[in-house]
């Protein structure tokens, strides 16, 4: 199923990952019965989202439940496809899927990029804003690495190994600069309430990584303003470069009403070398930070809240626009169980 529609510059590309259940065996367990992917295009001022296709009936799967929330697909602007991990429904479950660009106006006519190798998992990936390369994060035996990709032919260019640069924290974060010649990478505090070792302590923040791997430059932490008071268990996450070389973080403040300590998030925009920028609040509570999607070319910020009440779950996209308050709901979905999910994919630029 596809649409020949055309979209206008601007919109948000998203898509609600859906599944069916049934009681499977003597036991009457809960299995999957099938699932399927819709991908949508709606203008960020929350008007009438449009069906792209559906891979139910298409010889392909998109495999969009990651570990974390990550989402392995993306949006190629310059060439309106989709890029995206998928399963061809004629292997078995357990074959290993392949990565294919997919035309958001004709997703019969997807190609396939490469395969993805046997016992790899690719938990995100995302195009370079000239269009012209691909990066993946992929895990292979407990080991996290980045790939730097042709994306006419697949072929590997560059190969980062990203476990050194850890240690015993966490990765919050990764995509390109504006240059397409570097990304950056956020990382955070370890897991559990240890506190950071002295080594780790200076991993935490912001990096700019060379794609060759010959550089690498951490940034200045994101220090708290006059009026706000960052998390320190929090730090600041890098979401992308605007068009005047200003950086722009997603950060979160301590908050005491009532005597209870609550986080409020907010972006803030600021220059590399640490000086200037303002601070926004985004609507909404319990916000992904691994959700968010930044596009500078539209100056837009695009969110998930994810809101639970007993095995009610509702999930809801907002898109901010940096000059603009506040933000705009697009769409919402509430089930019951989590027979669905929303993933962000991309702006068409």
């Amino acid at each position: 199923m596809f649409s020949t529609q055309a979209f206008a510059a601007g919109d948000l590309i998203y898509a609600v990952a859906r599944q069916e259940k049934n009681l499977t065996g003597s036991g009457q367990q809960w299995g999957i019965y099938r699932q399927w992917t819709e991908v949508y295009s709606a203008a960020p001022d929350g008007g009438q989202p449009r069906l792209l296709f559906s891979d139910e009936k298409l010889p392909f799967t998109l495999t969009n439940y990651q570990a974390g929330g990550s989402v392995s697909s993306a949006v190629n602007t310059k060439t309106h496809e989709l890029i995206a991990v998928a399963h061809l429904r004629s292997e078995p479950p357990e074959s290993a899927p392949a990565v294919y660009a997919i035309p958001l106006h004709d997703a019969t006519r997807a190609r396939k990029l490469f395969d993805v190798p046997s016992g790899e998992i690719i938990e995100k990936l995302f195009v370079s804003p000239d269009g012209a390369k691909l990066a993946t994060v992929q895990q292979a035996g407990g080991r996290f690495s980045a790939a730097i990709r042709e994306l006419s032919s697949g072929r590997i260019l560059h190969w980062i190994t990203l476990d050194p640069l850890l240690g015993g924290c966490n990765r919050e974060g990764i995509g390109w600069m504006a240059d397409s010649n570097s990304l950056f990478f956020n990382i955070g505090t370890p897991n559990g309430d240890d506190e950071p070792s002295p080594e780790d302590q200076l991993r935490i923040g912001a990096w700019i990584l060379s794609l060759d791997g010959a550089s690498n430059k951490h940034l200045p932490a994101l220090k708290p303003e006059q009026q706000h008071r960052i998390d320190p268990d929090l730090p600041g996450t890098l979401l992308g470069e605007l068009p005047d070389g200003q950086l722009l973080y997603i950060a979160s403040e301590q908050r005491w009403p009532d005597q209870h300590l609550e986080n409020e998030d907010f972006l803030v925009s600021r220059m590399r070398e640490g000086s200037g920028g303002q601070a926004m609040r985004l609507e909404g509570e319990n916000l992904e930070r691994n959700l968010f999607l930044f596009s500078a070319a539209q100056m837009s910020v695009a969110y998930i809240q994810v809101a639970k009440a007993g095995t009610d779950r509702s999930e809801t996209i907002f898109v901010k626009t940096l000059d603009i308050q506040p933000a705009q709901k697009i769409v919402s979905v509430q089930k019951h169980d989590t027979r669905f999910r929303l993933l962000l994919f991309g702006f068409d630029e």
